[in-house]
């Protein structure tokens, strides 16, 4: 479980440090190398993960699948609960540092969460549940154990 920030200072430090941290939960290989950053000039990023060349074709095929799909294919085999939490936690952590989107990054946590999953389907043949391996995005107003809420205020 992470570390809480510590609330003695500023506003503006105690925000610098809990910057700091968050960057620091996005894994060294998941940081979009400088050469490339879109220029500042783009305003548009949506398709960034598709032609940046950074995710894998499989990576692209599993997080652009709706979630129905998905479910489906976690429970039949065809991908596994850890291919798609890590999937989508490598596009969250593009997105993120493109457009500032997260407030707490749970990357971590939601892959062992997935690889507990991959062993029960595997022992039991069968899934924990409808959303068996989805992984999900929650609103900066739920709280979450060992995270810190700021309601999005300081992201």
């Amino acid at each position: 479980m992470p570390a809480r920030p510590s609330l003695n200072g500023t506003c503006q430090e105690i925000c610098i440090r809990k910057q700091a941290e968050r960057q620091s939960r996005i894994p060294k290989e998941w940081i979009i190398p400088s050469n490339k950053l879109p220029g500042r000039e783009v305003r548009n990023v949506i398709d960034f993960p598709l032609k940046s060349g950074l995710m894998t074709e499989r990576e692209l095929e599993i997080t652009e699948k709706n979630a129905c799909v998905l479910v489906n294919d976690i429970a039949s085999g065809s991908y596994t609960s850890v291919e798609v939490v890590t999937a989508f936690c490598l596009r969250a952590a593009l997105a993120q540092q493109l457009v500032n989107c997260l407030t707490e990054i749970m990357f971590e946590d939601a892959i062992k969460r997935a690889a507990v999953l991959d062993e029960y389907l595997a022992k039991n043949g069968t899934t924990v549940g409808p959303l068996h391996g989805l992984p999900v995005s929650v609103k900066d107003q739920f709280n979450v154990k060992g995270y810190d809420s700021t309601i999005g205020f300081v992201a």
